[in-house]
């Protein structure tokens, strides 16, 4: 589970990664939470089990809106909204990847991607 925190004048924000790809969002004000939302990132798909999904990174860039986060497993990385709490990007880093007709070695083919900042 990963922790990142965002600015929103004199409130804080504690973005939390759960499982089933769920992030809670703690609102911070001197100290004390003062509010608390959540966000998922497959709500369309509510009714499948996620469980085994975990957003185990969340990054926030400093004096932006904009969160980054990670659902594992999988290769797509999220960019949010601090601000609506929207999902505004996808960006599958697996399809980056050449095609498994080139020439990559047949022991990074056969692993899992996973995304590390």
């Amino acid at each position: 589970m990963q922790f990142d925190s965002y600015c929103n004048f004199s409130v804080r924000e504690l973005w939390s990664g759960e499982r089933g790809g769920e992030m809670r969002i703690f609102s911070i004000r001197d100290s004390t939470v003062v509010g608390q939302e959540s966000v998922n990132h497959y709500e369309k798909e509510r009714g499948r089990s996620l469980e085994v999904l975990q957003v185990l990174l969340i990054h926030a860039h400093p004096g932006s809106q904009l969160m980054f986060s990670y659902v594992f497993p999988g290769s797509v990385v999220y960019g949010w909204d601090g601000d609506t709490r929207e999902m505004g990007a996808r960006l599958d880093v697996g399809k980056l990847l050449p095609s498994p007709r080139e020439t990559l070695g047949e022991e990074l083919l056969a692993k899992p991607l996973q995304v590390n900042l």
